[in-house]
């Protein structure tokens, strides 16, 4: 996928995290032509990524998910700020 597609995609996007995060980091990645993560949520490099919990007394919680890890590089959650953005703008 070159630039102009994927800016043509994803600008009429709806926003939703959960359904669209992977799919446009993914294609990201093709855009910048690199590696695409791994399948799975174990590993160096991959989507939803487990990692343990603790509360503040540190006992162990629930454990959480990373939507996009790289081990060394980077941590990303992916939020639906625009739409959250335009529900403000609209209550004023």
């Amino acid at each position: 996928m070159n630039l102009d597609a994927f800016l043509a995609k994803w600008t009429t996007a709806p926003t939703s995290e959960r359904a669209n995060s992977q799919t446009f980091l993914s294609e990201l990645c093709d855009v910048l032509d690199v590696p695409r993560p791994h399948t799975g949520n174990s590993g160096a490099y991959c989507f939803e990524r487990q990692v343990k919990r603790t509360d503040k007394m540190g006992n162990p919680i629930k454990p959480g998910r990373i939507d996009l890890y790289k081990q060394g590089c980077f941590v990303l959650e992916s939020k639906q700020t625009q739409e959250k953005l335009r529900q403000k703008e609209d209550a004023h």
